[in-house]
This record gives structure tokens, sequence and C-alpha cells, in this order.
């Protein structure tokens, strides 16, 4: 029962962000899919950095016939110090991964990511 619940709890919360994402941001993602949220301030070292290379490792996975299981969301919320200059050019990389992956008809079912256009 609890589990359930759970379950139930998640699945509208993922289809309500689904909903927000594709209202505000213009992106539309499968609720269904496997959700990998980061919102924070961008930093050369941190977590975004490594799942921008995850997501190229996923590109060429899925390009190579290897399709996930269940389809992965990454969703990156992150501004950077104006004169932090590599952490601007990450951002740049993610915004243009999402364009190529996006784009791909071979990937894109598989594997989608996202830049949030507005983060305060």
């Amino acid at each position: 029962m609890c589990c359930k619940k759970f379950s139930q709890v998640k699945a509208d919360n993922k289809k309500a962000l689904a909903d927000w994402l594709e209202h505000t941001q213009g992106v539309k993602v499968d609720p269904t899919a496997m959700f990998d949220i980061q919102s924070k301030r961008l930093h050369e070292y941190k977590r975004q950095q490594l799942n921008l290379l995850y997501l190229i490792h996923q590109y060429f996975e899925i390009r190579a016939g290897h399709t996930p299981a269940v389809p992965l969301v990454s969703i990156f919320g992150a501004k950077a110090a104006p004169a932090y200059i590599i952490a601007k050019d990450i951002i740049h990389a993610l915004l243009t991964l999402s364009k190529v992956i996006a784009a791909d008809p071979l990937v894109a079912p598989g594997c989608r990511s996202c830049l949030w256009k507005t983060i305060t």
C-alpha cells in the first residue's frame, strides 16, 4: 500500500515537472524516464562536468546501438559567476549537447538534456 502510494506521488510529480518544462522551457520530456536533476552554481570540478561527460558517453553508446532500458532525462539548472570562464564553457557545452541530442532521431528517444533558462 505504502509503495503504491509513493510510486503514484512520484509519477504525479514527474508528470507535473514534465508539463512545467514543456510550458516554461519549451522542452518535451517523457515523464516515465529516469530524471537526473542538478540545480546549483556551476563549478568546473563538480558534478555538472562529470554529468556532461556521462551524457556525451551515453550519446555515443546510443549511436552505437546500446539503447538504455529506460530513457534518461538530464535537467540542469546552473549559473556561473561572470568571470568564471571555464564554468561558462561548461554551460555552453551543455546547451550545445542538448541541441545535438534533440536533433538526432536515433538518440533523442533514449536520452534528453536541457538547461533551465531562468535560474536565480
